[in-house]
């Protein structure tokens, strides 16, 4: 006996209207693949026979060897509902039209996707066909397109990571191509320990070198001739938290600071430009089952992380009682926005970011 699922719905509701999609599986093969199924509203059990169905049939290679290698699929057609550029329906227009073949290990060869066209174009459909080749050891060695553009890659001694990628594809001179190819390559090299990616050269040349910590975890970024553009810091006593500060310019840049819970989520991030001036803040809240339920997005331009400012607009007030500029106080109690409701019992519009008695976040 073979217990398989023939179909499944979802259904999505936003603005009191609930939508109910689904697929339907029409038909097994032998081995329990999928050969025929329907998607679209679902209604009673079955997919709605209307403009919004879409019916997908697939083949598949199964392989009776030593190896028992079956669902390999090799061919996949969709038909639905569709329009030619004159308006005319067709209802059981192909829409898409894909087909694999596999080698003797049972990894993709080539795949060939045809780009189909209205019925009532004149042009004919053309296929983008793409062919792989592997390494000894089963890896990718080099992906070929139709249109010219070939991927090779070669890897370390060890053959565990990529040490090098080149693509190659044709020049275009006033958007035509020419017989002449342009190749770039990539270089990179890994800590063999964890793979991490500790330098690498792009495809416009630029060298960049990463540095990590015993855990694997980014300490510091830099480019050309050594230049910082990024260091990182970690607390991992409570209250964990990573602060990062990204260079912009010379001279400039900004520090981020994201505290996490016990199991890695944040909890909410300062970010803060040149200087002490906040310039973004956010916060999440999750539920016991680890999902959103709030997300705090608090307008903190202009604020100062000590002091409370007084401000008319832009501007900031010297001192108390100067004539002409309004005094006003930015609230100890940041409105919550971005609401995610999982059930009828979540409470929603009373949240609010913790502070102290002058107005700064606990978590900055």
């Amino acid at each position: 006996m073979q217990i398989r699922s023939n179909g499944e719905d979802t259904e999505s509701c936003s603005g009191g209207r609930c939508v109910t999609t689904g697929s339907e599986v029409l038909r097994f093969d032998a081995y329990g693949n999928v050969e025929e199924q329907l998607t679209g509203n679902f209604a009673s059990g079955h997919v709605v026979a209307d403009d919004q169905r879409t019916r997908s049939v697939s083949t598949y290679e199964n392989r009776l060897d030593g190896g028992w290698t079956i669902g390999l699929l090799t061919s996949q057609v969709a038909s639905g509902y569709t329009e030619d550029v004159n308006g005319y329906p067709d209802a059981n227009h192909t829409l898409s039209w894909r087909r694999w073949s596999y080698d003797a290990k049972g990894a993709v060869e080539n795949a060939t996707t045809r780009n189909v066209v209205p019925a009532a174009c004149t042009s004919n459909a053309t296929d983008d066909s793409v062919t792989y080749t592997y390494t000894s050891a089963g890896q990718l060695k080099t992906s070929k397109e139709n249109q010219r553009r070939l991927i090779e890659l070669v890897y370390d001694a060890q053959q565990l990571y990529v040490a090098s990628q080149s693509v190659t594809f044709p020049q275009l001179i006033d958007g035509v191509a020419t017989n002449s190819n342009v190749t770039l390559v990539e270089q990179a090299e890994h800590d063999l320990r964890n793979g991490q990616t500790i330098a690498r050269v792009g495809l416009n040349g630029v060298r960049t070198t990463t540095l990590f910590d015993s855990q694997a975890r980014m300490t510091e970024a830099r480019g050309p001739n050594g230049v910082l553009l990024e260091s990182r810091s970690y607390v991992d006593s409570h209250p964990t938290s990573i602060t990062s500060t990204v260079v912009t310019d010379t001279g400039k840049s900004f520090t981020r600071k994201t505290h996490l819970d016990g199991v890695g989520r944040e909890l909410g991030t300062v970010e803060q430009g040149t200087g002490t001036q906040t310039i973004r803040a956010r916060r999440f809240v999750y539920d016991a089952f680890g999902r959103t339920v709030w997300v705090g997005l608090p307008s903190l331009k202009g604020q100062q992380p000590n002091r409370h400012p007084r401000i008319e607009g832009n501007k900031q007030c010297p001192r108390a009682g100067r004539r002409g500029c309004r005094m006003t106080r930015l609230p100890t109690r940041r409105r919550m926005v971005g609401s995610l409701r999982f059930n009828r019992g979540a409470r929603r519009g009373s949240a609010r970011f913790g502070t102290g008695t002058r107005g700064r976040p606990q978590w900055a």
